[in-house]
Parts: C-alpha cells; structure tokens; sequence
C-alpha cells in the first residue's frame, strides 16, 4: 500500500545520522528528514512524489514540523514532545487559508482532552480530526489527522493499522485524501 502513496510522513524518528539518508531513500520518492540529531525519538521523515515539495518549519528539541505541499493540498507533519508549551497558532500560520490543510502526527496528547488549547484552536480555525480510535498501545488518542477544507472539494477516508513488530507502540495512519469532482487521488 505505501507504495501507492504520494506523501509518506513519519514521525518519532531515530535518525541521528545524515550518514543514513542513502540508506532510507525510497525509490521513486524524494525524502527529507527534520531530525534533532543529540536525541532518539525526536523527527520525522517525509517521503513524497516528485509533485510535491517539502520544507522544514522548526526543528527543537521538543518539536519538529515540516510541510508537504501541491497546489492544491498542504500537510503539516509535527512531531510533539510531551514537555512541548508551543502555540498552535505558531504552527498554524504556515498555513494558506485558500489551500485544503492536513495536520498530522504524534501530537503526544491525548484527543480525548477536548480542552487541550491545540485541540481547541484546531476546532475554532475548522480543522476536523479524524481519527476516532485509540492508536497508541496504552489507549490513548495521540496520533492525531486533522483536515480543513473551506471548498469542500476534498474528503479524507481514515484507516489505521497496526504494525507493532515495527513501531511497538503506534497504530499507522493511512488516509486516502481524494477530489470528490474527479477522483482523484492527491
């Protein structure tokens, strides 16, 4: 299936070295990697097709964001420490209000904390999450997918899988965002 995919976006990575780049490349699929090189568990790695384009947004030690953009769609990859204090808002002005937005990853924070302040900016800027489940081994709700689209052009289909002779503690989440005019798969 991930073969299929335009944009594949990991995060809770443990690249510490650039020296790995050659060996994680995918066939087919530029990559980038938004690492904190002294800590595990801290980045991302983003796989996407060649119509695509990738920047990093910020790289801390307690989070890291990178951008995945078209011309029609925009995904926003976070990595979230728990410890992490950051605005949403800080995050969410990257974003072009006249483009379909997807935020996701390992928010390190439960969804079922409505008053969460992202949760709460994510609701009062239209952003609809989408994963409903538990995808974390001990119940919780952390990794999150959100989508606004003011058009209502697009629709997003959410399912989730269980690798965990991989990931050991995270459900992946695989979305098939299409154009509900032509079908087609962005």
């Amino acid at each position: 299936m991930l073969s299929f995919s335009d944009v594949i976006c990991l995060s809770e990575t443990w690249i510490q070295h650039e020296d790995l780049a050659d060996e994680l490349e995918l066939s087919g699929y530029q990559c980038r990697f938004n690492s904190v090189k002294e800590e595990r568990g801290k980045g991302l790695a983003i796989y996407c097709r060649k119509r695509f384009c990738v920047k990093n947004l910020i790289t801390t030690s307690l989070i890291q964001v990178s951008m995945v953009f078209s011309n029609e769609l925009e995904i926003i990859a976070i990595y979230r420490s728990k410890k992490c204090q950051m605005d949403i808002n800080e995050i969410l002005k990257f974003c072009n209000p006249n483009k379909v937005t997807i935020v996701c990853g390992d928010m390190n924070f439960c969804y079922k904390e409505q008053k969460h302040p992202w949760i709460q900016e994510f609701i009062r800027c239209g952003f609809k999450q989408l994963v409903k489940q538990s995808t974390h081994i001990l119940g919780g709700h952390i990794d999150q997918f959100y989508i606004r689209d003011k058009t209502s052009q697009y629709h997003a289909d959410i399912s989730l899988y269980s690798p965990y002779y991989v990931a050991k503690d995270h459900d992946a989440i695989c979305a098939i965002v299409a154009n509900n005019n032509d079908n087609r798969v962005v």
